[in-house]
């Protein structure tokens, strides 16, 4: 579970208001309306907040079913200049969906089989240099890497996590019934108990690092999305990584050191160990906005090594220079130009 944090007064207002309108749109039971009439009674704020939630939540026809438990008009009628508190805005939005398909998780043991499908969606991004993590409806926890995107789709058969760019790590909540699955492009990468990371390459390829249990990966026809599987790899184990492309299917077993470097992201740290100054370049430019050019092409199979903090340009500069004798220009406020000794004015 994530951080709890009680709600403020007001959300405490708000979160009631949405649970109401939830309420009144699948019928009230002549108790809830006694109920509710007498909760509208209490205070003005009552009325108005149930006014701006059915507003938000374009239920204001099941208000007008119910106009002989409300005051007049024009004290429920929501005010141009306070809206419904969107600070809470997401808890509301997770309790409908969660109310109105018979909620995706805590209650899908109690959905009957061949009953209609339960949904839950959701999509979390990252920007340029940014981190975040998140803790799923199932319990999975998920980090995104820098400048990434990822869209959740939970139903009672499956667990689907489309990404769409940049980098994930996710440490998976066991559910036998419900495999969880990264999708990226052409590529499926499957899971039960587990946690693994997964980068969107080029060209439709993916980068698969398994850190802990066990993960299946296939991938697709572009062709077609149900098309059978053109590569299938039925077991990629803990401290190995896949590079999944359209003609290659290529395992690497990486040692301790090895997983910690293609993991130090996850401390907003990027970690070379002998990596060619092209490759190690094209990693730190995911980080900054700031285009680093190897101006001199003798430059691009340098081998470097070093931590670096990600994102901290100036820092990384100086290490070249100082280990590498590779110098630094600024062409513009966007562009750093990398030169080797014997060219560097």
């Amino acid at each position: 579970m994530g951080k709890v944090y009680r709600l403020r007064r007001k959300e405490d207002v708000d979160l009631q208001a949405a649970q109401w309108v939830v309420a009144i749109e699948r019928t009230l039971t002549p108790q809830e309306e006694r109920e509710l009439s007498l909760w509208l009674s209490q205070s003005p704020r009552h009325r108005k907040a149930l006014a701006e939630a059915a507003d938000t939540w374009e239920q204001l026809d099941s208000l007008a079913r119910l106009a002989d438990l409300f005051p007049t008009a024009e004290s429920m009628a929501p005010d141009s200049g306070t809206r419904f508190n969107w600070s809470v805005a997401a808890s509301v939005a997770l309790f409908l969906v969660f109310s109105f398909t018979s909620s995706l998780y805590f209650w899908r043991d109690w959905v009957a089989p061949g009953s209609p499908v339960a949904q839950f969606t959701q999509q979390f991004s990252t920007d340029v240099g940014e981190q975040k993590q998140f803790v799923l409806s199932d319990g999975s926890e998920l980090l995104l890497n820098t400048d990434s995107e990822v869209s959740i789709h939970y139903d009672n058969n499956q667990r689907n996590i489309f990404l769409y760019r940049g980098e994930l790590h996710i440490t998976v909540a066991h559910d036998s019934n419900r495999p969880l699955r990264v999708l990226s492009d052409n590529n499926i990468l499957e899971a039960v108990g587990t946690a693994f990371g997964v980068q969107k390459l080029d060209q439709g390829a993916v980068s698969l690092l398994v850190t802990d249990g066990r993960v299946k990966a296939s991938r697709r026809n572009e062709s077609s999305e149900n098309s059978a599987p053109v590569a299938v790899v039925e077991s990629i184990q803990r401290g190995q990584r896949l590079i999944l492309a359209e003609n290659e299917a290529a395992i690497e077993t990486l040692t301790d050191s090895g997983v910690n470097a293609l993991l130090g992201w996850r401390n907003g740290q990027l970690i070379f160990r002998g990596e060619r100054l092209e490759a190690a370049i094209a990693q730190v430019s995911r980080y900054t906005d700031i285009d680093i050019v190897i101006a001199d092409p003798n430059l691009k199979d340098v081998k470097i090594a070093g931590l670096f903090r990600a994102g901290d340009i100036p820092a990384l500069l100086q290490s070249l220079q100082d280990n590498f004798s590779i110098y630094s220009e600024t062409v513009n406020a966007h562009t750093i130009a990398l030169h080797s000794a014997a060219t560097a004015q």
